[in-house]
């Protein structure tokens, strides 16, 4: 039995996807752009929720580095890319947000690879791809820890006041898809 159908129908009824005839997934056609400011500004302490697309293929945050002098510091790569994630949030964020200070749940957390040289030689692969169709991404970098880790630094004092407030994780996935880009559904208060 193949990992696809391993999945169950209830499974991916829930992360919005369903199962086509040759086996991949598909998904209502979204495209990569930033949505309208889809905040709603609630009073008496409800939760509110936001959605934030960071464009650009995802990364895996790696630990602190130090040299032999015992200096710590963080590979440029890494800094500047937070630095680009920053922006863009600070960019899809409405004037009036008031940043999550209690409590905050991920509800989504989709982190979408740009699509393998090879699936030009699978037919009709690329069409698919194009039509929205997202395929699971089974190789590294894992989700578990490092590749969640920069947007979710990158929304620390933005979103939220700090990631400790963070009570759980929904529907994390990756997938191949067009372009790159990370998807975040966050809701707090």
């Amino acid at each position: 039995m193949s990992k696809k159908q391993s999945i169950s129908e209830d499974t991916l009824l829930k992360m919005g996807l369903h199962r086509n005839a040759d086996g991949s997934y598909s998904k209502a056609k979204t495209t990569l752009q930033p949505r309208e400011k889809e905040q709603v500004i609630v009073k008496n302490n409800e939760l509110r929720k936001i959605t934030i697309t960071l464009f650009g293929e995802p990364m895996a945050k790696q630990s602190v580095r130090s040299t032999k002098s015992g200096h710590f510091f963080q590979p440029k790569k890494y800094v500047d890319k937070e630095k680009d994630y920053r922006n863009q949030i600070a960019k899809q964020l409405p004037k009036d947000f008031v940043m999550f200070t209690e409590e905050a749940r991920i509800l989504k957390l989709h982190f979408i690879y740009p699509p393998l040289k090879a699936f030009h030689k699978i037919k009709g692969r690329m069409e698919q791809i194009k039509d929205g169709i997202l395929f699971p991404k089974t190789t590294k970098p894992d989700v578990c820890d490092n590749l969640k880790k920069l947007p979710l630094d990158s929304m620390s004092k933005l979103v939220y006041s700090d990631d400790s407030i963070i009570w759980a994780e929904d529907n994390v996935r990756k997938f191949y898809g067009t372009g790159g880009c990370v998807i975040i559904e966050i809701e707090g208060k």
